[in-house]
């Protein structure tokens, strides 16, 4: 089935803390990812709105380091907040990624919901991206035995998963390394709480 395609600009303003972005990488890291989940999607990150700062920011765990962190004012990769607008056009200015799409969360947010976003974000900020031998072990750790991995290190959907736990939103059926891109698509049911859901895709472009 075709996926609605709509501009960027139009949509912009109206992204709320929760709804997330699902990149369809092209780079081999990204092939391989797609190929053993048999799903195009090859990351998952968070949109969050902070007051006083204007674009969407994105929440996320990655290799990538040439974005400045919005919060720490310096270039990393791990975990970090970094502006929408800049990696969706450096994105595919580097040829990156070929897809990006929005899943809009709906849920009543709540001032607890967003202290424990908060709260969450300043615990874990600073910790690295895992390199391939931990990811891959943390995730099989996760999928296969039901594991929790250290927390030393964070992958993007382990990252994300733990954040919805974090604000009442993602049941904790499973450890946060047992996800992975495509349980964020609308190939799977997740196991929300407080009546949360998430819309189908939505592409987005901005050309």
């Amino acid at each position: 089935m075709a996926l609605t395609v709509i501009e960027y600009s139009e949509i912009r303003d109206e992204l709320l803390t929760g709804d997330l972005v699902l990149m369809q990488g092209l780079n081999i890291d990204s092939e391989i990812i797609k190929v053993v989940e048999q799903s195009p999607w090859s990351h998952v990150a968070m949109i969050i709105r902070i007051r006083g700062i204007d674009p969407p920011l994105l929440w996320e765990s990655t290799p990538l380091h040439f974005l400045e962190d919005k919060i720490l004012h310096a270039k990393k990769s791990g975990a970090r907040i970094v502006s929408l607008d800049d990696r969706l056009r450096i994105g595919r200015m580097k040829k990156l990624y070929k897809v990006f799409a929005l899943r809009r969360l709906k849920v009543r947010r709540t001032r607890f919901m967003m202290d424990s976003l908060r709260n969450y974000i300043e615990n874990v900020h600073l910790l690295p991206y895992p390199t391939d031998w931990e990811l891959v072990k943390s995730y099989l750790k996760g999928k296969l035995l039901g594991e929790r991995e250290s927390s030393s290190s964070l992958f993007c959907a382990e990252l994300i998963a733990e954040t919805y736990m974090h604000m009442g939103l993602l049941a904790f059926d499973h450890p946060p390394n047992w996800y992975s891109p495509k349980d964020f698509s609308s190939e799977v049911q997740l196991p929300f709480l407080k009546k949360a859901r998430l819309q189908k895709e939505i592409v987005i472009v901005d050309e």
